[in-house]
């Protein structure tokens, strides 16, 4: 009994990383703003009292109770407006990350409510977004990718000068979430597998030719649907690797040398991967509302944080190494500077170094002055030559994936003339006080 409560306890509540979970608030919050803003002029109309479809109307042909919706309580069209603008607010601080668990649990009872007020417009996509946002609100997303996150490694970065511990959430809400995708896909793979039109092909010509949900033209769609077998095949695979996640615990306690063939990390992934594949295409080719996305939103969650160091390890493969940045560790805005970077350096291709340590300078920069290092910042790139000032930070943005679309503009005419003027200016600036107060 004792280690039958063990294994649960375990199972529910042993720590898992939380950054799929950030990152999945992130796309739900994007998602679920695709979806309600453009509803802005139509809110009166789906949703007033004596709209499209009124309130008592509703409550005659849909269940009238346990309906989760603010509606049945307010129908005047100003206040409906009202709550919609909440919504809207509320979903761009769970972007954001600001006030998450109060604006998450808010947007989720919102959703809901909107939904059960008007579910003549909904479709399949609209009840994953419901779904993931009741998982998100019962979760403690607010843990990574928030305001609060970023306030809690800034304050041990400040004091330490290190990266502050990656935090973790008990097992219970991913395994909320893999259970939802794993139940989702049993019972799609059952419903294609009960009839024909899978397994000959047919089902993907039907789809990418139907008016409805077609994107391309006739002779593009016969072009797709040409390969229809074998991407009927795929599809039937790729939804046929969930379920296994159930089984596969089942056979490695059964068979213990079962782990050295098969491991859930292992097709895990493989399920996470071709089911991308899967509704990447179905976006391409079908006009599918929010479905296909609302999909591609859940998986983000099912990552672990080994899912993303291997993804990193793997990208980085083909890097020469890191880039050394060498930064004044008694300058404060040289060490909100360099958080920032470092936040930003989502490939972990940055290495800073506090220049004041006199082991690691003279390891990495022995003919650099301390006055040198003291008057730009200099970096030592994985070739082993040196930048500073600001063609310093033109080479940092190379490094990082979120700097790349403004790297090319530092290389204009002109940019290196006013690049130097710049950071000279400011680093001119950085320690000098104002009103009894330095800016470190």
């Amino acid at each position: 009994m004792k280690r039958a409560l063990n294994r649960f306890e375990r199972f529910w509540f042993d720590p898992v990383g939380v950054t799929g979970f950030g990152l999945m608030r992130v796309a739900f919050g994007l998602l679920a703003l695709g979806s309600f803003v453009p509803q802005w002029s139509q809110i009166e109309r789906f949703y007033g009292g004596s709209g499209l479809l009124p309130i008592d109307v509703t409550n005659d042909f849909l269940r009238s109770e346990f309906r989760l919706t603010v509606f049945n309580y307010i129908g005047e069209p100003n206040m409906v407006f009202a709550v919609y603008l909440l919504l809207i607010f509320c979903l761009v601080c769970v972007t954001l990350g600001i006030f998450t668990r109060t604006t998450m649990i808010t947007s989720a009872i919102l959703i809901f409510s909107f939904h059960e007020r008007q579910p003549i417009i909904l479709a399949g996509g609209d009840t994953l977004l419901r779904n993931l946002a009741f998982i998100l609100a019962v979760s403690p997303c607010h843990r990574s990718y928030s305001l609060w996150n970023v306030k809690r490694r800034y304050k041990v970065w400040k004091e330490k000068q290190k990266e502050a511990p990656a935090l973790t959430m008990p097992a219970w809400p991913y395994r909320l979430l893999l259970w939802q995708i794993i139940m989702m896909y049993v019972g799609s793979v059952w419903t294609k597998a009960i009839g024909t039109m899978w397994w000959d092909g047919s089902a993907v010509g039907i789809a990418v030719h139907h008016e409805h949900f077609a994107r391309f033209s006739r002779p593009i769609a016969n072009a797709i649907s040409s390969l229809g077998v074998f991407e009927a095949a795929f599809v039937l695979v790729s939804q046929s690797l969930w379920p296994l996640l159930l089984l596969i615990p089942v056979l490695h306690t059964v068979l213990p040398y079962s782990k050295r063939i098969i491991q859930t990390r292992i097709v895990r992934r493989a399920a996470v991967v071709c089911d991308s594949m899967v509704h990447i295409g179905i976006l391409i080719t079908m006009e599918v509302g929010i479905f296909s996305s609302a999909v591609l939103t859940g998986l983000i969650g099912t990552l672990k944080d080994e899912d993303f160091v291997a993804l990193r390890r793997f990208i980085n493969r083909w890097s020469r190494g890191k880039t050394v940045v060498l930064y004044d560790g008694h300058c404060g805005l040289c060490l909100r500077s360099v958080f920032v970077l470092r936040t930003l350096d989502s490939l972990d291709r940055l290495k800073p170094v506090d220049f004041h340590e006199d082991t690691l300078r003279k390891k990495i920069a022995p003919k650099i002055t301390l006055q040198a290092l003291d008057k730009a910042l200099h970096v030592k790139l994985p070739n082993g030559t040196f930048r500073m000032g600001f063609r310093a930070f033109r080479a940092i943005s190379w490094s990082i994936p979120w700097l790349w679309v403004f790297a090319p503009f530092l290389y204009l005419p002109g940019a290196v003339f006013i690049g130097d003027r710049v950071y000279d200016r400011i680093a001119k600036r950085r320690k000098k006080c104002r009103h009894g107060h330095c800016l470190r």
